[in-house]
């Protein structure tokens, strides 16, 4: 009962001061009530299989609802995974990219601090630190189970993301035909990049191969090119591990029949045919949407400032402002090569290419790395936590032939009846 008053007391000064506040602090009893009903564990498996629901009603849900949820996933998930070094030189090439990463973005805070500075600090935790959760995690159990959680759930995100585009829920950002539902359409496009490349692993069983088209399906029409060469990467990939064998080129043949029968294909053209006419294609700086001419001016900033922004970069956010005092407007990177180089330096790009070294070598499953990788160069990555998250999850998911092989003996257990025992010698 005091506690009760307390906490009705606590919200009525809140929502006097403030809405926000009163429903944050609603939903931070929430999250208390389920954290001490289902434990850690509990709470784990809820925000990661949450995380692709805030990438698909990310455009009605608020600003910063996708870094809070990453952010607090991240936190639970070092708790539940228990990194711990085995102390090998990955391990240690892995902590010292942490530090040469991270290093910059502290002294940026101390050097320039302030609430989009600091937001931005928060959104570069969640990959280093998901990379050293899915790397030298020893609680590989849960680990799995995460995996496997983030897959279905997944699945099943970008499938409603999908119908919900289709019934006319949708805003179209390239005007193209396009169909990218509620969420925004680098996250969706992300998320359904990845999640197709975690079921083309799964095998090839009727539920896993339609999971792959429809994800295929959604990535395409999304419209954004930078998941593009990852897919295709993908599917050589598959083909290449597997062989040519009948299986195989059925389930490569439902995705790329998927693809073609829905028309999402005609997405791509039509962004293609309108570039064209932008003459987006007539020079560097116009290429892919301008992110040529982004670079250049980023990287032309940071070449002409002072030889410690070399170093440490010249601060969170500061390509934000270079775009704004150059061009009008305020843009990322839109790369992560890009983002970290000017932001961080050539301390914390080191860094982030140490991170990415262990990752690409300790995955147990590359395919989503496929998508992931040239996505982070081509469009970036770091600002994208929650399916940046799912993408890095996926990659300790079970593999369809772990879980084919985990089958056959079950199967083989139960289908052989216990010898009798012998008597006598």
């Amino acid at each position: 009962m005091a506690g009760s008053t307390v906490v009705s007391i606590a919200a009525v000064l809140a929502l006097r001061s403030s809405p926000a506040a009163a429903a944050a602090l609603v939903a931070l009893i929430v999250i208390g009530a389920l954290a001490i009903r289902t434990g850690v564990m509990g709470m784990t498996v809820l925000l990661v299989a949450a995380l692709p629901w805030v990438v698909v009603f990310g455009a009605v849900l608020p600003k910063l609802a996708e870094t809070f949820a990453a952010g607090l996933a991240v936190l639970l998930l070092l708790v539940v995974a228990v990194p711990r070094s085995d102390g090998s030189k990955a391990s240690r090439r892995l902590r010292l990219g942490l530090v040469l990463f991270y290093a910059p973005v502290v002294i940026g805070l101390g050097r320039m601090p302030g609430s989009a500075q600091f937001i931005e600090a928060a959104k570069y935790l969640v990959f280093p630190l998901t990379v050293l959760a899915v790397t030298e995690g020893t609680n590989h159990a849960a680990l799995a189970r995460l995996g496997r959680v983030a897959l279905i759930s997944g699945a099943i995100a970008v499938t409603a993301n999908l119908l919900l585009g289709v019934a006319g829920l949708n805003h179209s950002y390239y005007a193209a035909g396009d169909i990218d539902g509620l969420g925004g359409e680098h996250d969706v496009a992300l998320l359904a990049g990845v999640v197709t490349a975690a079921a083309l692993g799964m095998g090839t069983n009727l539920r896993w191969a339609g999971t792959s088209a429809v994800g295929a399906v959604a990535t395409i029409a999304t419209g954004v090119r930078s998941t593009l060469p990852g897919l295709l990467l993908v599917v050589l990939a598959r083909m290449f591990k597997s062989g040519a064998r009948g299986r195989n080129i059925l389930l490569i043949g439902v995705v790329v029949g998927a693809v073609l029968v829905s028309g999402v294909s005609n997405v791509l053209v039509q962004r293609f045919d309108r570039e064209q006419q932008l003459g987006q294609f007539s020079s560097f700086n116009n290429l892919g949407s301008g992110r040529g001419g982004i670079w250049t001016t980023a990287l032309h900033a940071w070449y002409d400032g002072s030889p410690g922004n070399w170093v440490i970069g010249s601060g969170l956010r500061s390509v934000d402002a270079i775009e704004q005092q150059a061009t009008g407007t305020a843009v990322t990177g839109q790369s992560d090569l890009i983002q970290a180089g000017v932001e961080l330096g050539l301390v914390g790009l080191a860094g982030l290419t140490l991170i990415w070294w262990t990752l690409i070598a300790r995955a147990r499953s590359k395919l989503p790395l496929l998508v992931l990788l040239p996505f982070a160069l081509f469009n970036g990555a770091l600002e994208y936590g929650a399916p940046l998250m799912v993408a890095l999850l996926l990659t300790v998911a079970p593999r369809g032939d772990e879980a084919e092989s985990g089958q056959r003996v079950v199967s083989r257990r139960r289908a052989s009846p216990r010898a009798p025992a012998r008597i006598g010698g």
